[in-house]
């Protein structure tokens, strides 16, 4: 077998393509869905597009503004917590590579309640079904919205421990490039300087194959544009 290339079931792109929230959470029979992002987002309000499209939409949602940058595995039970408690059917990633990683986390919580992260490092295998994943990126860097990877902080041990799971891999990504606009110019750099890395790194992967060469090099011409 020469490559197995696995990426997110739906990706849908576009200028104003967060307008399209609420049918993709209809797409997936849920209708309560739980929004994770981060406390500086919230504070200046870019999640409101989004917001404003699932009330619109019909869809009853509840913010979570409390992800933490380098989410700790700590965090993740609060948030799992509030997700179980409203109910939620759909979870939403919404902001950097953290809030997403602490979305995919808190899936991984509830659908293993009695499994604890530190128990969860490494590749995890679950074969109950999580709640379904969308996930929207607000930053170019981390692509964390197509990755079956959630990275969290252990502060215990001082690493920062990653779970893998084919579970992780959103049911969509909603990428809109307007959520980019009002990042302040020092995150839009770090973020491209963040794209860069991760070209560089999977072209240069031992584990390279050929649909990933043509993403990392078009990604790399793409940053210095």
């Amino acid at each position: 077998m020469a490559f197995v290339h696995y990426t997110v079931k739906k990706i849908v792109h576009g200028l104003g393509a967060i307008k399209e929230a609420a049918n993709e959470v209809k797409n997936l029979k849920g209708s309560k869905a739980f929004i994770v992002t981060d406390p500086g987002l919230a504070k200046i309000g870019v999640q409101k597009p989004l917001e404003e499209a699932l009330t619109a939409g019909g869809i009853e949602w509840k913010l979570y503004a409390e992800a933490q940058l380098e989410p700790s595995m700590d965090s993740i039970q609060h948030c799992t917590d509030e997700a179980k408690a409203f109910g939620a059917d759909v979870i939403i990633g919404f902001g950097g590579g953290s809030s997403m990683d602490c979305a995919k986390a808190t899936a991984a919580r509830i659908a293993k309640p009695h499994q604890s992260l530190a128990q969860m490092k490494g590749i995890l295998k679950i074969h109950k079904k999580l709640p379904l994943l969308i996930a929207i990126p607000t930053t170019a860097g981390t692509g964390s919205e197509v990755t079956c990877v959630s990275v969290l902080s252990d502060h215990a041990n001082g690493k920062k421990a990653p779970i893998v799971s084919e579970g992780f891999y959103p049911a969509a990504a909603i990428i809109d490039p307007e959520l980019t606009y009002t990042m302040p110019p020092q995150v839009t750099a770090g973020t491209g300087i963040d794209v860069l890395s991760h070209a560089i790194e999977g072209y240069w992967s031992k584990g390279h194959q050929p649909i990933c060469d043509v993403l990392a090099m078009h990604a790399a011409e793409l940053v210095f544009k």
